[in-house]
């Protein structure tokens, strides 16, 4: 018998349901914590993606076997780009503001640009962190260090404060205090890769359980 013939083509609108059909079928089988995903949730993740969208799917005597979705992003210079002294401080604000017990980030910009917080006040800092068991944010926070230092110090913690606050703002996904969303929506994109890595491990077997496991006897 000849083997199942797939037609690889860009999406086109009405193929949502088909789409949908498919990835519950394969990820709900054996899974019975498994959640389907529902149509807007694919709407929010593909059609209305602010990125742009670039889908396309495998279909076979009118059934969508397969998605395969792509996010287009240019990254100038490669990975150098994050090597950057500017984008490594820029990472490590808005690391600080989302989480302020952040010491790699709190070390990388208590200093940057210069606030006249040496080497010396950032041991005496890290002696109190320890003494204490406490985070380098707290402990500058509760004043341990005085001075000018101290007062540096006081002053770099309320513009971390008023940045977080003025973040409150932000659409949801984008609050730091959203975490928990964040992590969820991860995960949801970890479960689209594995569905990617799956897809590109297709072969003429896979390909045949599944249009016989969605109803198609004949797939050869």
């Amino acid at each position: 018998m000849a083997a199942a013939k797939y037609d690889i083509r860009p999406f086109r609108p009405g193929d949502e349901e088909g789409i949908l059909a498919t990835f519950n079928a394969v990820f709900g089988e054996n899974d019975p914590s498994f959640v389907p995903r529902t149509r807007a949730e694919w709407d929010w993740a593909f059609a209305r993606n602010p990125a742009g969208r670039r889908i396309w799917v495998a279909e076979c005597e009118g059934v969508i076997a397969a998605q395969c979705a792509a996010l287009p992003y240019r990254v100038y210079g490669g990975m150098r780009f994050f090597e950057r002294a500017e984008v490594k401080h820029a990472l490590a604000y808005l690391r600080l503001i989302a989480v302020q017990d952040d010491d790699g980030a709190f070390l990388r910009v208590v200093n940057f640009p210069p606030r006249g917080i040496g080497a010396r006040t950032l041991e005496q800092l890290q002696d109190v962190a320890r003494g204490r068991g406490t985070s380098l944010w707290q402990a500058a926070a509760s004043g341990a260090v005085g001075g000018k230092a101290g007062n540096s110090l006081a002053t770099f913690i309320k513009t971390i404060e008023r940045l977080r606050a003025e973040t409150a703002s932000l659409p949801l996904m984008m609050q730091p205090r959203m975490e928990w969303l964040r992590g969820v929506r991860y995960r949801w994109e970890a479960i689209a890769h594995k569905w990617n890595v799956w897809v590109l491990g297709y072969n003429p077997e896979r390909q045949r359980d599944l249009m016989q496991w969605v109803g198609i006897r004949d797939a050869d």
